[in-house]
């Protein structure tokens, strides 16, 4: 069963999702509700599974150097058991921050950080020497990352009916 979402429910995703560590109380004010019936809700929207977890962003260039630079990779198969041993092997592997499976002209996009180019040469052989079914990689290093990811556009994924 899913949740029909309302004008409250949104705020309250809106505002978590900028400020996970707000407050009962803070939020509760926020989008205008008790404290004990905004906490209900929230624990609703987890329950759910609206909200699926907590993080912290952090700011990698504070721990040290960072090298960001996105993989195109394409398989030499497109078997599922060959997608799928592709996807167990890099579920693994911290500095792939995500893996999105595409359609076009390769097959997944790899968002990677690391702290250097020969830590991302590294990553990149390793893949390549490995028992993967990888028929072609590309780096394509991150000059400046132009817009960061600050959220999902709520309201624009808001079912209307």
């Amino acid at each position: 069963m899913t949740l029909r979402l309302d004008k409250i429910d949104l705020k309250i995703l809106r505002a978590l999702q900028t400020d996970a560590r707000i407050t009962n109380l803070a939020l509760s004010d926020k989008v205008a509700l008790s404290a004990s019936a905004c906490l209900s809700r929230v624990q609703k929207l987890r329950d759910k599974g609206y909200i699926a977890r907590d993080i912290s962003v952090l700011s990698p260039s504070k721990i040290g150097p960072v090298l960001h630079a996105l993989l195109e990779i394409t398989l030499s198969n497109h078997k599922l058991a060959d997608h799928q041993v592709f996807e167990r092997a890099i579920a693994g592997r911290d500095e792939i921050i995500m893996a999105v499976k595409v359609s076009g002209r390769f097959d997944y996009l790899l968002a990677v950080t690391t702290r250097d180019m020969p830590a991302l040469n590294a990553l990149s052989d390793e893949l390549l020497e490995g028992d993967l079914p990888i028929a072609k990689l590309v780096t394509v290093p991150v000059l400046d990352i132009a817009k960061a990811f600050n959220g999902f556009p709520i309201e624009r994924l808001q079912h209307t009916s």
